[in-house]
């Protein structure tokens, strides 16, 4: 961050006819290509400014750029408390999960009362479980 005065804001043309703004200060003349700042450096004329950097290109010339510590500033931050959507998505991928095995905990207790007469001698807990997930996976695919 450089703190500089600026005295004057001329606006010119690049030789491509680009406009750009030269602006005198007590460190010497720089450029500037970016509008909003310029407008920024002109309701502060006179007055001393360190929003932005002074940087001398392999030119020679003085280019006004916003201060380094400035951009990174704006860089987005993850603040503590407010969830991406990524971590909403993942919080709701695991409530699915805690609900649907709980569907297949509650038809697995239900085929467990079942009177033997209705289900088959040869079938194990093991068996009743993957046919309870098995109806909740089923349920889950008819209703997307």
């Amino acid at each position: 961050m450089t703190t500089f005065i600026p005295k004057k804001i001329t606006a010119k043309a690049s030789k491509a006819g680009k406009t750009y703004w030269e602006i005198e200060t007590e460190q010497g003349n720089a450029t500037c290509f970016d509008y909003p700042i310029v407008q920024e450096i002109e309701k502060n004329l006179g007055k001393p400014i360190s929003l932005y950097d002074l940087e001398k290109n392999d030119k020679g010339f003085i280019n006004i750029r916003p201060a380094k510590h400035q951009q990174e500033e704006k860089k987005p931050t993850k603040v503590e408390g407010v969830k991406s959507d990524d971590d909403f998505a993942e919080a709701r991928k695991l409530k699915d999960q805690s609900i649907y095995t709980s569907y297949a905990k509650d038809i697995f207790i239900k085929l467990l009362e079942m009177p033997k007469a209705t289900k088959e001698d040869s079938t194990t807990t093991e068996a009743l479980m993957k046919e309870a997930i098995a109806l909740v996976k089923q349920a889950r695919e008819a209703f997307n």
